[in-house]
């Protein structure tokens, strides 16, 4: 009588800040879906009230080891996307976009951040710069210069 072991199931854990989670299970849980596909694991994340940060993976161990590897691919991506708000006077907000929007495009292009700036129509001082890091702080900087300039 022999024994055959195969597809040793294993698991693991992976940490990844709680925020991250979300980019990980994707929209409708599309992107876990597709990770657990790909992998041929179970990928067990906490849920929302669940203040753990451990997502356990279940599987054979080259099935962990890509799995494990994704979800870090993708924490590691949200970590290089930064949000800056800038709090600046409704009044200033014409002098940020430009003409047609003309600086703001300007910027952006420059840059590559977006930026986002709330319509006349909403009572709101925020602006919002979304983007990789480097980009953000760029755009912030220009920002900054021409409400200091009026």
């Amino acid at each position: 009588m022999s024994c055959l072991v195969a597809n040793a199931e294993a698991s693991a854990t992976v940490a990844i800040p709680k925020e991250h989670h979300r980019f990980v299970i994707g929209k409708n849980g599309e992107k876990l879906q597709e990770l657990e596909l790909k992998t041929a694991t179970k990928i067990n994340i906490p849920r929302p009230d669940d203040p753990s940060n451990q997502i356990k993976i279940t599987g054979t161990k080259e099935g962990i080891e890509k799995s494990r590897h994704e979800i870090l691919l993708i924490s590691a991506e949200q970590d290089k996307q930064a949000v800056e708000r800038i709090n600046l006077q409704k009044v200033f907000h014409p002098f940020i976009a430009g003409a047609y929007n003309k600086v703001a495009q300007e910027i952006m292009q420059e840059t590559g951040a977006r930026i986002n700036i709330p319509p006349p129509s909403i009572n709101k001082d925020e602006i919002f710069i979304i983007g990789e890091k480097e980009p953000v702080a760029q755009a912030a900087t220009r920002i900054r210069k021409i409400y200091e300039e009026k």
